[in-house]
């Protein structure tokens, strides 16, 4: 099972973020207001201002096409749920504050997220994109990276945002994932009994990788054969992955393969690359060629 064993990774500096984020439109919302906003995919239509939409660079400039309209109204064809709508909404009346992104992130499902930074980048909410972009990798364990990877690579048209999130997947399964296996004893996990196959969401220890390799290198092996393709080359080929020597990278990769052969998943083998430059020393994994048979014919020289 993918979710075993949740880390859970809302403590900031010792303590959890308690409060609940304000999400919802402010209960005078509906008072006095002049527009009218219909949000198609939630068949709701809600009574709202004009001056506080005006804060969105899109809806401004459909506000300006509304002046001879009456009674305006203006469609916002979002793909999202109610809570996302309500919170982005929200957000044109009392901005969210860090601390409200921070409970966003880490408590609430990373679907909404995802949805929060679609509907930020539909209505032109700049700042809002890039702080929730800021605070995502503080959410990222290996339960919810899984999601970031599916819907990324689900994706089929690339959001202007989709490039930096995928950067910080990287950044996290290279080197923030082994530190925080690492840590895991401060988990909600249960160690009483050994588990044969370790998979994303079950803690293991991982070794200190300036203190050499132990018995616990199969386990991190079994966590990386489980990554999709794309990610899986990216990592093990990517120079700020813990395993810096190249030999020892190399052996790493074989381990890995072998587990994913176990699973089902051939057809990848891994080489050493050598280069003039030291810098350059790594290793590639590639596609297995199939074999070619055919007859030795010395006449035909």
């Amino acid at each position: 099972m993918w979710d075993s064993c949740k880390v859970k990774e809302s403590q900031v500096k010792g303590g959890r973020w308690r409060k609940q984020a304000s999400s919802d439109l402010p209960s005078t919302a509906g008072l006095f207001s002049d527009i009218t906003v219909n949000v198609p995919a939630l068949q709701k239509s809600y009574a709202l201002h004009s001056l506080m939409l005006s804060r969105s660079s899109m809806l401004y400039r459909q506000l300006l096409g509304l002046v001879h309209q009456h009674p305006p109204v203006i469609e916002l064809d979002i793909a999202a749920s109610p809570e996302t709508i309500h919170t982005v909404l929200g957000h044109l009346y009392r901005p969210l504050t860090q601390h409200d992104l921070f409970f966003i992130v880490n408590e609430k499902p990373p679907q909404m997220c995802f949805e929060l930074l679609d509907a930020a980048h539909e209505l032109e909410l700049d700042s809002l994109q890039n702080q929730i972009i800021h605070i995502l990798p503080r959410s990222f364990n290996q339960n919810t990276i899984l999601y970031w990877i599916s819907t990324l690579l689900s994706q089929q048209q690339r959001r202007p945002w989709s490039d930096l999130v995928d950067q910080q997947i990287v950044h996290y399964l290279t080197s923030g994932l082994p530190r925080q296996l690492e840590g895991s004893p401060t988990s909600t996990c249960d160690h009483s009994e050994e588990e044969d196959e370790v998979k994303f969401g079950t803690c293991v220890k991982l070794p200190d990788p300036t203190d050499g390799w132990h018995d616990t290198l199969d386990d991190w092996a079994r966590l990386y054969a489980e990554l999709p393709l794309e990610y899986l080359k990216r990592c093990l080929e990517h120079k700020e992955l813990m395993v810096k020597d190249s030999v020892e990278r190399y052996k790493f990769a074989k381990r890995v393969l072998h587990f994913r052969e176990k699973m089902g998943k051939r057809g990848l083998a891994v080489m050493l690359q050598f280069s003039s430059s030291d810098s350059n020393t790594g290793i590639l994994i590639v596609k297995k060629q199939a074999s070619k048979f055919g007859r030795w014919r010395p006449t035909a020289v």
